[in-house]
């Protein structure tokens, strides 16, 4: 049985802004996180609650515009944090290149579908600065058109995938054959 979320009006904003508050201090007070300084105004609290129902949706994807400094990776980190997601976010150095780009797409990749006790939900952040090689941009379309960049893996590292895949795939579908057909397809479907 599939979870269906329910949206409620806010009829009180001051107890959804004392919500995102005590969030908001919670990311905070957590040891790994950078702190953020936020003014939960009210455009950012709406903001806050569209990313998050967008984030919350099968496969959700959220093309954020706005000027530099307005908060669009903040409320959406917070968002994350509400959601219970991993955040992933490219560190650009300089040298940073395409193979660079395949491999974060690759560590991404693993954590959302077999690292840990089970499957992440994750949310990755780009932005127009993290274009470093025209190349980026169409690995990103393809991952949002089909869920996998083609030709990323070669067919030892299909292998190894495939290998942590098979604890997970037997849990998920008792009754299937694993074959690397349908291992291919169990791990395309959770990074989806």
């Amino acid at each position: 049985m599939q979870n269906i979320a329910v949206y409620e009006e806010v009829t009180d904003s001051e107890k959804l802004r004392t919500y995102l508050n005590d969030q908001l201090k919670m990311f905070n007070s957590t040891p790994k996180a950078k702190k953020m300084d936020l003014v939960l105004f009210a455009d950012a609290i709406t903001h806050v609650a569209k990313i998050y129902r967008v984030m919350r949706m099968k496969r959700g994807n959220a093309f954020l515009v706005g000027v530099g400094g307005s908060g669009r990776h903040s409320l959406s980190k917070l968002s994350a944090f509400m959601a219970k997601m991993h955040i992933l976010q490219l560190e650009v150095t300089k040298g940073f290149g395409l193979k660079n780009f395949r491999e974060f797409i690759k560590d991404m990749y693993e954590i959302a579908s077999f690292r840990g006790k089970d499957k992440l939900d994750c949310l990755f952040i780009f932005s127009d600065n993290d274009v470093i090689e025209e190349s980026f941009l169409e690995d990103i379309q393809n991952m949002l058109s089909g869920g996998i960049v083609p030709n990323m893996y070669t067919n030892d590292d299909m292998n190894k995938l495939r290998e942590e895949l098979r604890k997970p795939f037997k849990k998920a579908h008792k009754d299937q054959v694993e074959t690397s057909d349908a291992l291919n397809e169990f791990f395309v479907d959770r990074i989806k």
